[in-house]
């Protein structure tokens, strides 16, 4: 899952690997730089399942990690229909 999250193949797997990073992360919280990158890019799609699973795994790095807080306070995301 890993891999698709990482590879953007189809938004049919995104939900499912951001739920799987969300697993890993509350694992191993050290990982946590592993997925920052790849979730800001998730805000970006318009499904909805998509954008749950990406928030659910940003919410979960934060409280995992205060320089992820940090990262994401800087980011500027696209609105819906924009």
């Amino acid at each position: 899952m890993k891999s698709a999250l990482l590879r953007g193949t189809t938004s049919d797997l995104f939900p499912q690997a951001a739920l799987c990073a969300l697993r890993v992360v509350r694992k191993v919280p050290e990982l946590t730089d592993h997925f920052t990158a790849k979730a800001k890019n998730l805000l970006a799609d318009r499904n909805h399942g998509v954008l749950l699973s990406s928030i659910t795994l940003m919410i979960e790095m934060c409280q995992a990690d205060e320089n992820v807080l940090n990262e994401f306070r800087n980011v500027r995301y696209p609105r819906p229909g924009k």
